[in-house]
């Protein structure tokens, strides 16, 4: 993962932006999801499976052009930070008229601060650098639309929540709620985080996976776990944005998976 600062919108993304993937048409949802989400489905489709049965249209890579075609896809497939960068990118290339059919490219945090500056009246990152809970929870509100809203003629959030994001998320907060079940070294860790990560010599990701040594062991979540679960989250909790990441994960949940959403419960709370 590339840090708060390129992928601000955070670890939850991957759930919390999931009902995003839901959209909505212009006539029956908040004009931003309809702005945003073509941008959003495009860049998902390097992630995703290609499948010319989805109701789904992003843009694949198609290897013999050399180039991305537009294309039907499922089953996101990539890692947290991957759709935070397509979140960012999405927003970036919306506010600055990009067409959604374009090809992609990489955007830089300069791009991304301009583009939510721009779009909600405010910078995505504090002072000290590191994100602004008040902007992802606003971020979110903007877009987020219900399972019953369309997204196109015959294509309602639910199909398309159930068709990318479906077996991801629940994936995702399962692992969310393993380490949060160890909510007292989570928060130790973080605390760790904040005083040492500025120190000549701290490595990172030998950090993390101490962590998740001392969290798992030997166990069989450890298998579930990675490190990098752990280390966002740990991120996430020094950062402060890891209570308003948790409250979208559980509306989303909520609207879209309650199976999921009851099952998980109360281990899914900031503590």
């Amino acid at each position: 993962m590339r840090g708060a600062r390129a992928v601000a919108i955070g670890v939850m993304v991957g759930a919390a932006f999931a009902g995003l993937g839901a959209g909505a048409a212009a006539a029956a949802a908040p004009k931003a999801a309809a702005a945003i989400f073509p941008h959003l489905t495009a860049y998902l489709g390097v992630f995703s499976t290609r499948d010319p049965a989805s109701p789904v249209q992003g843009q694949v890579y198609d290897y013999k052009l050399n180039h991305h075609v537009p294309g039907t896809i499922r089953d996101f497939r990539g890692r947290v930070g991957s759709l935070s960068l397509a979140f960012t990118t999405a927003v970036v290339r919306m506010t600055t008229g990009v067409p959604a059919d374009s090809e992609i490219k990489d955007v830089d945090d300069a791009a991304r601060a301009g583009a939510f500056r721009g779009w909600l009246g405010r910078p995505l990152l504090l002072d000290d650098g590191s994100p602004d809970p008040r902007v992802i929870e606003q971020a979110f509100d903007r877009v987020y639309v219900r399972p019953q809203q369309l997204l196109a003629p015959g294509l309602t959030g639910r199909v398309a929540y159930d068709t990318l994001f479906r077996a991801w998320t629940a994936e995702y907060a399962e692992r969310v709620a393993l380490v949060l079940d160890h909510a007292d070294l989570l928060a130790r860790k973080a605390r760790e985080l904040t005083v040492r990560q500025g120190s000549p010599g701290f490595n990172g990701v030998q950090f993390q996976a101490d962590a998740t040594g001392a969290m798992f062991g030997d166990t069989k979540a450890k298998v579930a776990v990675s490190s990098m679960d752990v280390g966002t989250l740990i991120r996430r909790h020094a950062d402060g944005t890891l209570p308003v990441l948790l409250k979208i994960m559980q509306r989303v949940l909520a609207d879209y998976d309650p199976k999921t959403s009851a099952r998980l419960g109360s281990r899914l709370k900031y503590r």
